[in-house]
């Protein structure tokens, strides 16, 4: 039992119809069936009863909800507390990214210069990206897509590798490498629209020729929820590796050719590089350098 799972019950008890609590969380119908079907497995009874086309709390869900209902709202509290006592006369960097992955335990790095500021990372989407470089309280966008604009500057940081996420028993699973067209017609879990690795993945997809077999869209959290039940194969960075604490039913395999995708650091172009911005970019890049290449040494053994 995760967080994302408490969230979706609760979106679905509220609007008492399974599709419109997709529709408010923005993945598909049969993605949050699953979710909700492998929730009530964990607890050992079922939560819902059916009503017509609606589908309404029972006894036990409705005990169920709510417990997680306050407990939820103390997390976010408890958050927005923590945030707001150690933002007090801290300085702050303002950074979105296009994937929250890219800057787990960035802060707490040991290769990171001890710095008397705070960062503040906001996800975006891809769409999103312009807007970001043209916000003048924003000072990074942190991008794992390609992105070019005369209105900004951009600092490499690296590039990451893609691998294929299956399930252990999968037919392929015990394959040292996996081509595109292997997977042409595995069923296949995309990532969620406007995110970068979707664009990444579809990009890789579009220049092969191949149209994948989408069954869903869904966030990082759910597809490795999906893959590790063994209904379908997604592709995941790197990062997504190395920061995300996966089922032991799941296994990474590199994609043949090894095709990467680029990550980058931008500014706006008018916006003059202080002390502070400069050390900024030499933790991030430094950081960046430092946990892909213990990761690459790690997996190579």
């Amino acid at each position: 039992m995760n967080l994302l799972q408490l969230q979706y019950f609760l979106a679905v008890a509220r609007y008492s119809h399974m599709t419109k609590a997709a529709e408010s969380l923005h993945i598909s119908q049969p993605a949050l069936s699953i979710m909700i079907s492998h929730l009530q497995k964990e607890i050992g009874c079922p939560l819902f009863d059916k009503r017509g086309r609606n589908i309404v709390l029972n006894k036990q869900g409705q005990i169920f909800y709510d417990y997680i209902s306050r407990g939820l709202y103390m997390i976010e509290r408890a958050q927005q507390e923590v945030s707001n006592s150690f933002q007090v006369d801290q300085q702050t960097i303002i950074v979105h990214a296009t994937a929250l992955t890219l800057l787990h335990n960035f802060s707490t790095h040991s290769a990171i210069v001890k710095v008397p500021y705070n960062v503040n990372v906001i996800p975006i989407r891809v769409n999103e990206i312009q807007a970001s470089l043209s916000n003048t309280s924003v000072d990074f966008v942190l991008s794992s897509v390609p992105f070019t604009s005369k209105n900004m500057k951009m600092f490499p940081l690296g590039e990451e590798q893609l691998f294929v996420a299956l399930h252990k028993e999968h037919p392929l699973a015990s394959s040292s490498q996996l081509s595109l067209e292997v997977l042409r017609n595995e069923p296949f879990i995309l990532p969620a629209s406007n995110t970068g690795i979707h664009a990444n993945i579809c990009n890789l997809f579009e220049s092969a020729g191949i149209r994948p077999n989408v069954i869903f869209e869904c966030d990082l959290d759910l597809r490795m929820t999906l893959v590790a039940l063994n209904k379908g194969i997604t592709l995941i960075s790197e990062s997504g590796i190395i920061w995300k604490k996966y089922s032991k039913d799941i296994c990474s395999i590199p994609l043949q050719g090894n095709p990467t995708r680029k990550i980058c650091l931008l500014c706006n172009a008018d916006r003059i590089l202080s002390e502070k911005d400069q050390l900024f970019i030499h933790n991030i890049a430094s950081y960046y350098h430092d946990v892909l290449t213990e990761f690459r040494s790690s997996h190579a053994r």
